[in-house]
């Protein structure tokens, strides 16, 4: 039986695989919905809709722990500029631990990267098994590519705490088996120390209920849409420098996204203007999917890129990098380009050639939907529940460990 641990509400995905399979023994969770309960009356209408967007059918409700205080603490400091992420998944981490101590039978922990130490350390206190979901790349692969970023644009190196680097190697050391989004991802991990045997790719989905295709309306500019943080590790000055070099007013730039403290003066100082959202709920996002014309994710590291997958999904076309565990969806010149990480030069001729050929742009726009057809969340539910059926490709008493 395994216990899963996540303040991620994707992943409520993996809870659901296991509870049909019947080895789902507890899922401690943040605020979600389940089946028919109704969404919180006191919250303000646009939160509810966000809201809607967490409800998970079919998953055990008996297994679920709910963990609601460090999500408001965040959405609290994030509202006065002082948000402090790691402390919050700590204190989830540790609420977790709570929860699973008062839970009989799981022999299993299945945690999401950055909030489970407390959980992992207490399943090898109790010989169990450690799986963790890794859904950043390795910590000091980040630490190393962000430093050279940072350093390039003059800017404070980005560098985490000593604490924080320390912890996200530690729920590796205390780790079984990583479960990875793509083989970039996995590829990142090997270099420091992690066995490859040990790491097992299962790439996400999408709802394809909701993110579908739509006739598009032609408009006198090209639509490009940005979705994710501004910030430096998603390359959103190396997209804005390249539009500025197309020197065109044929281009419009929409984000969502909240921008990035440290850069926030370099993008209100940049000569291209865009549309910005902030945060919309979950809800509009197939909306903005289906009308534009280029999906960009210019990420310098990005160990899938979820948006690439809704983009294909609504027939927009992609443009992303080699570093985005997601480009291993995208045929180069076929349903949209893959370009090196950190080139405005490339970003810009990708650009300019879906912009100057009508026919292509079309062709792509066709063939982007045909992949995710086949990447949904039910076949990533499948995929997990295999995995735990078959076991992880171990030795057979860890197989016997995972299959109880």
């Amino acid at each position: 039986m395994v216990a899963v641990v996540s303040n991620i509400a994707h992943y409520s995905h993996t809870a659901r695989a296991l509870s049909r399979a019947g080895r789902l023994a507890a899922f401690v969770a943040p605020w979600l919905l389940l089946d028919n309960e109704p969404s919180p009356w006191w919250l303000p209408s646009l939160y509810r809709r966000k809201f809607e967007s967490r409800r998970y059918k079919g998953i055990q409700r008996s297994a679920v722990h709910r963990c609601y205080s460090p999500e408001l603490i965040r959405k609290a400091a994030g509202q006065i500029g002082c948000a402090r992420y790691f402390e919050t998944d700590s204190l989830f981490d540790l609420l977790a631990k709570r929860r699973l101590q008062s839970v009989d039978g799981w022999r299993t922990v299945h945690f999401v990267y950055g909030t489970g130490l407390a959980c992992a350390r207490l399943a090898r206190s109790r010989g169990a098994t450690v799986v963790c979901d890794a859904r950043h790349e390795h910590v000091l692969f980040v630490e190393s590519l962000m430093q050279a970023e940072g350093q390039r644009l003059g800017l404070p190196v980005p560098v985490q705490s000593r604490r924080y680097t320390e912890r996200m190697q530690s729920q590796l050391d205390a780790s079984d088996h990583l479960v990875v989004p793509s083989e970039y991802a996995k590829r990142t991990f090997v270099p420091y120390g992690f066995a490859r045997e040990r790491i097992h790719v299962v790439p996400y989905g999408a709802d394809l209920a909701r993110f579908s295709v739509k006739p598009k309306k032609p408009g006198k500019r090209l639509q490009l849409l940005f979705v994710g943080y501004l910030s430096l590790r998603k390359g959103i000055l190396h997209l804005l420098d390249a539009i500025a070099r197309l020197k065109t007013g044929a281009v419009e730039l929409t984000c969502v996204g909240q921008i990035e403290p440290t850069i926030s003066r370099l993008i209100e100082r940049h000569s291209v203007k865009f549309v910005h959202y902030p945060t919309i709920p979950n809800g509009d996002l197939p909306g903005l999917y289906q009308a534009a014309d280029l999906m960009v994710l210019p990420s310098l590291a990005d160990s899938y890129g979820l948006v690439v997958l809704e983009a294909l999904a609504t027939g927009t076309p992609v443009l992303t990098t080699t570093s985005t565990g997601a480009a291993e969806l995208v045929s180069h010149g076929v349903n949209g380009f893959i370009v090196a990480p950190g080139s405005a030069d490339q970003l810009a001729c990708a650009i300019a050639q879906f912009l100057d050929d009508a026919t292509l742009a079309a062709s792509m726009a066709r063939e982007a939907h045909i992949v995710p057809s086949r990447l949904s969340w039910d076949r990533y539910e499948a995929d997990i529940e295999a995995i735990y059926t078959t076991g992880f490709g171990a030795s057979c008493e860890l197989n016997r460990s995972l299959a109880c």
